[in-house]
C-alpha cells in the first residue's frame, strides 16, 4: 500500500502587517539602546585592564633595569645643568621609554636606535649628540609599540605636533617655567605613547624643589638602594602615569612621541578636562600610575594646582621629600 504525503494549504499564511514590523523594529532600537552602553562598559573595563598591565610591565622593566644597571633608569637626557635664564636644548633628548626597550623584549627595536650612536650615548652624565642626529633614532622614530599605548586613547595622528621635549626653564631663584615641544606633522610619524615617567613636582636640579624630584627625573641617578631605603616607601611614590600630550576630550592637537618625551612633572596638577603637560587619560575618572614598587593605582581627575589633594599629588611624585601622605585620599 502506497502512503502519499499530504499537502498543506499554502493560501491561508499570512504576513506581518506594517503596525506589527514597526513594533518588532522599535522593540529591537530599545534592546540595542540598553545593550550599547553594557558593551561600551565592557569594552573600557576591559581596555582600562590591558592599560594597567601595560603600567605593571613597565614597572617590572624599570626594575630589571635597575638591577641590570645598578642604577634606575634616568627620566630624560636633557640639558646639563639646566640652563637660566633661557633654556637650550643641548643632549640626547631622549627619555625612559628608550632606556626600557631591551627589558620589554624590543631589543631588536633598541639597537636600531642606537646604531650610529656613541657607545656611552644614553649614560647619564654624557652630555651627547641629540637623537635627530642619530640615523639610526631618526629612522626608528615611527616604530608602533603596543606595550606604550593605551587601548582606550587610540590617536594615534594628531592634527599638529609630535610633543617630544619637555623643557624647563629656571625663571628665577626658586620659579620656573615648564613648557613642552616637539616636531610638527612634516617631520613624518611617530611611534606614540600614552606612558611617560614621573619627573616631580617640576624637576631634579631645579633649585628650591630638589627635595620634591621624581624617580624618573631629568638626569637623575638613583640607586635601588636609595629609592628602597627613602622615607616616603616606594608603594606610595609615583614612577610612571599615563599621558595624552592633550586634553582627554575634543580633537588632540597634540602627543607624546616615545622617542623624546621621557618624563613630566606634577606641577600643573591632574586637572579635569586635562591640559597639554599634565598627566591624563581617556579612562571615565581616573589617570592611572605604576608605583615606585609596580603596583598600579587610579588618581581621580579634577586635582587643580592648589589645595590640600594637590600637595598630597605632588607628594606621591616625590621620592625623598619626608612628607607623610595619605593616598586614598585622592585615589579612586
Amino acid at each position: 500500500m502506497r502512503f502519499r504525503a499530504q499537502s498543506r494549504d499554502q493560501g491561508s499564511r499570512q504576513g506581518f502587517t506594517l503596525i506589527e514590523l514597526l513594533v518588532v523594529i522599535a522593540i529591537i532600537a530599545v534592546l540595542i539602546g540598553l545593550l550599547l552602553p553594557a558593551v561600551q562598559k565592557v569594552r573600557e573595563a576591559a581596555a582600562r585592564s590591558t592599560c594597567q598591565n601595560n603600567l605593571h610591565q613597565l614597572g617590572e622593566a624599570v626594575h630589571n633595569y635597575a638591577s641590570a644597571h645598578r642604577l634606575f633608569p634616568t627620566g630624560y637626557l636633557g640639558d646639563k645643568p639646566l640652563t637660566y635664564p633661557a633654556p637650550s636644548y643641548n643632549g640626547q633628548l631622549v627619555g625612559l621609554l628608550v632606556q626600557l626597550l631591551p627589558f620589554i623584549e624590543q631589543e631588536p627595536l633598541f639597537r636600531q636606535v642606537t646604531s650610529g650612536a656613541p657607545s656611552d650615548w644614553l649614560t647619564v652624565d654624557r652630555v651627547g649628540p641629540s637623537y635627530d642626529s642619530i640615523a639610526g633614532a631618526w629612522n626608528s622614530r615611527g616604530a608602533k609599540i603596543k606595550t606604550y599605548m593605551c587601548p582606550s586613547d587610540g590617536v594615534l595622528t594628531p592634527s599638529e605636533v609630535y610633543i617630544d621635549t619637555m623643557v624647563v626653564q629656571q625663571t628665577g631663584p626658586t620659579s620656573v617655567t615648564t613648557f613642552f615641544d616637539g616636531w610638527g606633522l612634516n617631520a613624518g610619524p611617530f611611534g606614540t605613547t600614552n606612558y611617560v615617567g614621573v619627573a616631580g613636582y617640576v624637576d631634579t636640579t631645579v633649585v628650591g624643589y630638589e627635595q620634591y624630584s621624581g624617580l624618573l627625573a631629568n638626569r637623575s641617578r638613583i640607586t635601588p638602594e636609595q629609592a628602597t631605603t627613602a622615607g616616603d616607601g616606594l608603594s606610595n611614590t609615583l614612577m610612571i602615569g599615563e599621558y595624552l600630550g592633550d586634553s582627554d576630550v575634543g580633537p588632540r592637537r597634540a602627543v607624546a612621541a616615545w622617542i623624546g618625551l621621557g618624563t613630566v612633572p606634577t606641577i600643573l596638577g591632574l586637572p579635569s578636562p586635562a591640559i597639554g603637560g599634565t598627566f591624563a587619560s581617556k579612562h571615565t575618572g581616573i589617570v592611572q600610575f605604576c608605583m615606585g614598587d609596580g603596583s598600579v593605582r587610579g588618581l581621580r581627575k579634577g586635582i587643580g594646582k592648589s589645595g590640600a589633594d594637590f600637595l598630597t599629588y605632588v607628594f606621591m611624585s616625590g621620592w625623598a621629600d619626608g612628607q607623610v601622605i595619605d593616598p586614598s585620599t585622592i585615589g579612586n
